[in-house]
């Protein structure tokens, strides 16, 4: 079985507003861990913070814009169309 879609919720903008982890902004920040996935589905439960743009951006590279969907619901994310 493979990961399809990630399903986030209320995703922090950054490591910062979560625990600790030594030294880990050395290496990456969480927008960049969620462009991870890419081209997998990410479906938002809340807005986005801002620095999910470079999510967006590289998605955009793999020309997927459309595979990042916020939705309100648990329910709506995993009927979201696409797959």
């Amino acid at each position: 079985m493979r990961i399809t879609r990630v399903i986030l919720e209320d995703p922090p903008s950054s490591h910062w507003q979560g625990p600790a982890l030594l030294n880990i902004l050395e290496v990456t920040d969480l927008p960049e861990a969620a462009a991870l996935v890419a081209p997998r589905q990410i479906v938002s439960l809340s807005l986005l913070p801002e620095p999910y743009k470079c999510t967006s951006a590289i998605y955009a590279l793999y020309g997927k814009q459309g595979q990042i969907a916020e939705r309100i619901a648990l329910g709506e994310a995993w009927r979201v169309p696409g797959l």
